[in-house]
């Protein structure tokens, strides 16, 4: 076999192998893709509201590493069938809630205290404005239940009134409320409960939550109840009708430091200074979802830009299952109408779009070269000049490159002569000085240049070009210029 088809049978051997490994990658990818489809989205969950978990203006999570530096044995709870084996054998418990916005059913209420029971002694913070947590005050035993009501500053109306706290544990300060309810005694509970008022609101308006100033009954209301403590048995419980006051909006403020003493006071407390204290934080009762469930269910977005809300809505938009089902619909959409147009139409988009595909496929350069290149240093300027070559020349499959060894091999010849370059503007001015005539000499220069930059890929067109032709033309034009000029007798000149 000879080394030509050898060479051939080589570059086939590796075109398939290249197709080959083109295909798989597709196919891959293709299988890859549906598989991402299937799963969909990360799916990460955003929590609204006062959560521990919600990072956000709204959330506690600050409350929360607070809490965790106070006392290293602080849990976040998200499902309470989960926690037996946490609290077993438990000296004391602390259970956290901060407004939650799901309210505790009786059951769930009853299940959280019998689970707590497992520990000596027990405490529970509970800062509700709404009610949400009546149930679980129930379950626990207590006398005290959130009203739900507002509490309004007399002097503005606005739900911003002003409280007087003085505790057990000798804590006396006056701190502002943020949309409060008061907080009731209820009648027909057993006898031996020690009921603390904590702390009050000197005077305000007490209106429903949909209630304003102007539509209540403007009664004023003194000694308000905002803050209670009980005791009875093993059980100790501290209950604010505000929850908003432990937010990380306050714990981010100038004013942290206030309402900070007040919860560590809070804490303390009802962990007896026990280092070991157990503080479990309730994160069972709040609205969570990812960012498309929670903008429809009606949350505003501007309270839910946090790190976890951006990366997760992120996710959602780069994933395929997000960009890819609408794609694949619209060009669905496109061939419909495609297909619903007239003949002509079709007709007229088909074959622009193959003349289009055809220009840029035939512009392009060949990804592998077929032809052999030709050496210009081994064609004489004496067969350029009498035009000898160019039979040979167009026998051969060229290219591009075999077009730029003759332009420089003439260009060569043109400076040895006149002192001018093909490239160079006085090129035609030069040659016709020399005898040439000007529009032969002008056509010479121009096409010389723009075939050159055509080949050195630095102009589109003309986007199809025989490059047989064109160093054919090339020769002849050269071979015409040589002629008027006597350039075979002075280059004879030069090498005698």
């Amino acid at each position: 076999m000879s080394s030509d088809s050898k060479a051939n049978t080589r570059k086939k051997g590796v075109n398939t192998e290249i197709l080959v490994g083109a295909a798989t990658i597709v196919f891959l990818t293709l299988i890859g893709l549906l598989a991402v489809l299937e799963l969909g989205p990360p799916r990460i969950m955003i929590y609204t509201g006062a959560s521990p978990l919600n990072t956000g203006l709204l959330g506690a999570s600050d409350l929360y590493s607070e809490t965790k530096g106070m006392y290293p044995s602080t849990i976040i709870i998200t499902n309470w069938s989960m926690v037996r084996n946490i609290i077993a054998g438990c000296k004391n418990a602390v259970m956290i809630t901060i407004s939650p916005e799901i309210p505790y059913s009786n059951y769930e209420a009853e299940e959280i205290v019998r689970q707590l029971s497992q520990c000596r002694s027990l405490g529970f913070l509970v800062a509700d404005e709404s009610g949400n947590t009546n149930s679980l005050l129930e379950a626990i035993g207590s006398r005290v239940r959130v009203e739900g009501t507002r509490i309004l500053d007399p002097s503005t109306g606005l739900p911003y009134p002003a409280a007087v706290f003085n505790t057990s544990w000798g804590y006396s300060d006056r701190v502002t409320l943020d949309i409060a309810s008061r907080l009731i005694i209820i009648e027909g509970v057993d006898q031996g409960h020690g009921v603390l008022v904590s702390g009050v609101v000197p005077a305000a308006y007490i209106v429903n939550q949909t209630e304003s100033r102007q539509t209540s009954t403007q009664r004023i209301y003194l000694d308000v109840t905002i803050a209670m403590e009980e005791r009875f048995g093993s059980v100790t419980v501290f209950t604010i009708g505000d929850g908003s006051i432990f937010l990380n909006q306050i714990m981010r403020s100038q004013y942290r430091d206030k309402y900070l003493e007040l919860y560590e006071g809070v804490l303390r407390h009802l962990c007896m200074d026990q280092a070991d204290c157990l503080v479990l934080i309730d994160a069972s009762k709040y609205i969570g979802g990812d960012p498309v469930s929670l903008i429809n269910r009606g949350v505003n977005p501007a309270l839910l830009v946090t790190p976890e809300f951006l990366a997760s809505a992120i996710a959602r938009i780069i994933h395929p299952s997000t960009w890819f089902p609408p794609l694949v619909s619209q060009a669905d959409n496109t061939m419909r109408g495609l297909i619903a147009i007239s003949n002509l139409a079709k007709i007229l988009i088909i074959s622009t779009s193959v003349l289009i595909i055809s220009l840029v496929l035939l512009s392009k350069t060949p990804a592998r070269r077929v032809d052999t290149p030709i050496d210009a240093r081994y064609i004489g300027s004496e067969e350029l000049v009498s035009g000898k070559s160019t039979k040979d020349l167009g026998e051969k499959k060229l290219g591009r490159k075999d077009f730029l060894e003759i332009y420089r091999a003439i260009d060569e010849i043109i400076y040895s002569v006149t002192g001018t370059r093909l490239s160079e503007p006085s090129c035609s001015k030069r040659l016709a000085e020399m005898g040439v005539d000007r529009n032969l000499a002008e056509g010479f220069c121009k096409y010389m240049r723009r075939t050159a930059l055509r080949a050195m890929l630095r102009r589109p067109y003309p986007p199809i070009l025989r490059w047989n032709r064109a160093i054919e033309r090339a020769i002849d034009m050269y071979h015409e210029i040589s002629i008027s000029i006597d350039m075979a007798k002075t280059i004879h000149r030069e090498y005698v």
